[in-house]
């Protein structure tokens, strides 16, 4: 295999950012011969604010790259609920399924499956700086040291000091949302995954691995601010809708919950900036309401690594890595992520999801209609043993 050869590079590769689309990419480009480095700013793995269900579109990638989904027992979905904030509800298939897994589990199996594939994996360093230089990238890390590579991949989440530094467009403008993360035990239908709506959010309900139940919740910054504080909101707020005070009401919060971030935005990003490819979060934030970004984060790492991976076999240039890499990722993303931000304009407002609830309840075909409109396709051939040898010997 060709590789570039270039003095004093510490990696063909660096990824910025363990998340679920640096960690894809990195054992990708490893388990293709690159020598990749792995920066992550914090500790790892670790629980983090997610609705922790995954489609079943990205079930090949996951195969290709050696984590079989049904080893580290995930719970299969299949249905979802949807209620409006006064409870009037509906059910309907997902067209796709998925599964429930904490991020604490798939981060755990996909960073030890990352070390055995040869990524150098270092944690608990920040990234302060990128330079591109002529050919190559200079990074900079917190402490000063200094890292060198080729190609560099961000992966670094939904907002990072370091969009800051490279000064990304969007980070200039406010990020109006709020999400909180709980782990509960209570009762659940394992094949089942709930989106309730509220006045100024809605909020997720789905079961993980251990038989534990996620509630995840977003809610808007002028909202959360009237009662300023997380029991005061799903007191006042969240348990007006009668799905969430029963999960409120009738649980048990797990240690270490809730978590919560803030300054979540989703507006449009940068795909490529100063010559690094974006991908995960970094790179577009779907809605919660879509309930796809984790399929998203791990589909992107797949796109990224295969151009990545022919630039550094000399099959093509860096502007024809970054052009493609543009396309396909539009291409696959772009419509999604609008349908997201208009489903973020209808739901969580009182009146409008309660009318959209009924309209929908009126023409029930359109529920999986509009699932289909943020999730790729599952194509099960690709899950035989002749599909997976081919994929991972090109």
């Amino acid at each position: 295999m060709l590789k570039h050869n270039f003095e004093d590079l510490d990696a063909d590769v660096i990824v910025v950012g363990a998340g679920l689309a640096g960690l894809v990419s990195s054992i990708q480009l490893a388990q293709a011969g690159l020598d990749v480095i792995l920066f992550e700013k914090g500790s790892f793995p670790k629980h983090k604010v997610c609705g922790e269900y995954i489609s079943n579109e990205i079930r090949p990638i996951l195969y290709k790259i050696g984590l079989f989904p049904d080893q580290i027992t995930p719970v299969k979905i299949k249905e979802l609920i949807l209620s409006a904030p006064s409870g009037n509800s509906l059910t309907a298939p997902l067209p796709l399924g998925g599964f429930g897994i904490s991020r604490y589990q798939i981060d755990l199996s996909l960073s030890q499956l990352a070390i055995e594939s040869g990524v150098k994996v270092i944690t608990e360093t920040a990234i302060n700086a990128v330079q591109f230089r002529e050919d190559y990238f200079d990074l900079t890390t917190r402490k000063g040291e200094l890292f060198r590579s080729k190609v560099v991949l961000g992966s670094f989440g939904k907002r990072s000091m370091l969009d800051r530094t490279l000064n990304r467009v969007w980070f200039k403008y406010e990020a109006p949302y709020i999400g909180i993360k709980y782990h509960l035990k209570m009762d659940f239908p394992s094949h089942q995954v709930g989106l309730h709506n509220f006045k100024g959010g809605y909020g997720g309900l789905s079961m993980v691995e251990d038989g534990s139940i996620n509630f995840c919740y977003l809610i808007s910054k002028s909202a959360f601010q009237k009662h300023n504080d997380i029991k005061g909101v799903e007191q006042a707020v969240l348990s007006q809708n009668p799905f969430l005070r029963e999960a409120l009401e009738n649980s048990d919060v797990l240690p270490g919950f809730p978590l919560s971030i803030s300054n979540i935005s989703f507006r449009p990003k940068s795909l490529i900036q100063d010559h690094i490819l974006m991908a995960g979060d970094a790179a577009g934030l779907i809605s919660p309401l879509a309930g796809n970004g984790m399929a998203m984060a791990i589909h992107a790492a797949d796109i990224a690594s295969k151009y990545i991976i022919a630039y550094s076999r000399n099959e093509i240039s860096r502007e024809q890595m970054e052009q493609e890499y543009w396309k396909e990722w539009n291409t696959t993303f772009r419509w999604r992520l609008w349908v997201g931000r208009q489903l973020q304009k209808v739901f969580g407002q009182s009146l409008v999801s309660e009318t959209s609830l009924k309209t929908l309840k009126r023409a029930p075909s359109l529920v999986p209609y509009i699932i289909r409109q943020t999730h790729g396709k599952y194509d099960k051939t690709l899950l035989s043993p002749a599909s997976l040898g081919n994929r991972r010997n090109g």
